[in-house]
């Protein structure tokens, strides 16, 4: 058979334990030869038996990934995630969990995931019992596990977005842009946002100007109310600091209706840098998460748990920085 890990050797004309090597990250080779290596399992279009692999080694070649929305962002960390862990010879299997799941699913979930074996499991956003259960359940079974940008502190590994300084330096872009009076307009009770806002404020010596959305903020009708009351101010906020794009667009829309422009009467800056933030009028000026990098955070820190490998100065948990995008609209 010339689609073969014996053939690869042949034509890269090293040994099978070197191509073993550079294909599964176990064991050190230099990236000279691992580069000879990939090119010849390019060329020859070579693909490992994942399932023999596992048999052999008894070593599951399989991450599982706990899901519980399609949302865009999400689906590109689940992309830096998969990306990453195929480049070293492991396969992703997606157990989507419906975002109204809670604990008592907990169960049911668990149970989905180990009966395939998982080599280790990286749990995306989710409802907090969901996840916190989970947790607990992945630990008392020994399971290497890793959590992507979890909404509350988990005893656990974490890959984080720190997006209190995204916002901090949204503010502070605004304020060197010449507005005086920056306001926020946000769900009530979440402060993922909101304390960098606050931080920036204090860093320029002014009050806080907050509008809380009540509500979920998903729904356009909470949202308008709230942008109804920020625009009612007296005096009327010449920059916004928004919760999200969705935010952001609802703001726009309300201002839009009031004749109201933009970025001339007021600034406004979203955050998430989804794909119609580039098509809003005008172009939105937001804060970008790194998504794919995220994601692929989170597999580097499976793979180095699975391998058992020594943690790295300060642990595995990392915060990734975001990113100011600056458009049209601030």
């Amino acid at each position: 058979m010339k689609n073969s890990l014996k053939h690869v050797a042949s034509e890269s004309g090293f040994s099978i334990r070197t191509v073993k090597r550079a294909l599964t990250g176990l064991g050190y080779v230099n990236e000279e030869t691992r580069s000879k290596i990939l090119e010849v399992v390019d060329r020859l279009a070579y693909r490992p038996n994942l399932t023999a692999r596992a048999l052999k080694t008894g070593r599951s070649c399989e991450m599982g990934v706990v899901l519980t929305s399609i949302d865009e962002l999400h689906t590109e960390k689940l992309a830096g995630f998969e990306q990453a862990l195929r480049r070293e010879g492991y396969s992703v299997h997606v157990l989507f969990s419906p975002a109204e799941t809670g604990e008592a699913d907990v169960p049911e979930v668990a149970n989905a995931l180990m009966v395939r074996r998982p080599a280790g499991v990286a749990l995306f956003p989710g409802p907090t019992a969901l996840i916190s259960g989970l947790t607990r359940r992945l630990a008392e079974l020994g399971v290497p596990h890793v959590l992507l940008d979890p909404r509350h502190d988990e005893p656990a590994d974490t890959v984080r977005v720190d997006r209190p300084q995204g916002v901090y330096e949204a503010v502070m872009h605004m304020a060197g842009r010449g507005r005086g009076r920056i306001a926020y307009l946000g769900p009530a009770g979440d402060r993922s946002r909101l304390d960098g806002y606050e931080r920036a404020m204090k860093a320029l010596g002014r009050d806080p100007v907050v509008f809380a959305v009540h509500g979920p903020v998903e729904e356009r009708a909470n949202v308008n109310a709230a942008a109804g009351a920020l625009l009612a101010a007296e005096p009327r906020p010449d920059a916004v600091q928004a919760y999200s794009d969705v935010t952001a667009m609802n703001l726009l829309a309300a201002l839009h209706q009031r004749g109201i422009r933009v970025p001339e009467d007021v600034a406004v800056v979203g955050f998430d840098d989804r794909d119609f933030a580039a098509l809003a009028w005008p172009r939105l000026t937001t804060v970008a998460q790194p998504n794919r990098e995220v994601g692929a955070a989170a597999a580097e820190i499976l793979l180095g748990r699975v391998s058992a490998a020594p943690a790295p100065d300060g642990g595995w948990s990392r915060t990734l920085p975001t990113r100011l995008v600056v458009r049209e609209s601030a």
